[in-house]
């Protein structure tokens, strides 16, 4: 069951990795309710639509490798992954991750390239 496309589900301040925080700052709302996460009043609020772009953002493009013919991402997410992620992230990214596959209802998953993307 996918969210209601306005409605907050968590704020910049429930990501401990500080990258995912400052990106989710940039993408997020000022919104002077609590939290549904942490109940901060503080931070940018996230809804379905930011939190998918912050994934994809963070994830996706961050992943992306260049070669001299092209580039392809390393990591991808779906929701046919969800409950079955097999990316291994560090220890300090994990809450991160799991938290926005929750919320997404997605899964991450290491997504090899296609040869013609990469040369």
């Amino acid at each position: 069951m996918t969210p209601e496309i306005d409605e907050i589900l968590v704020c910049s301040n429930c990501f401990k990795d500080e990258g995912l925080c400052l990106d989710a700052i940039k993408i997020g709302n000022d919104n002077p309710q609590p939290c549904p996460n942490c109940q901060d009043v503080l931070g940018k609020k996230l809804g379905y639509n930011e939190l998918y772009d912050l994934a994809n953002t963070f994830f996706v493009y961050g992943s992306t490798f260049r070669t001299q013919y092209g580039a392809s991402n390393a990591i991808q997410f779906n929701e046919y992954h969800y409950k079955s992620s097999d990316l291994s992230v560090p220890e300090w990214l994990k809450d991160d991750l799991e938290l926005i596959s929750e919320k997404l209802k997605v899964g991450f998953f290491h997504y090899g390239p296609r040869l013609w993307k990469v040369g």
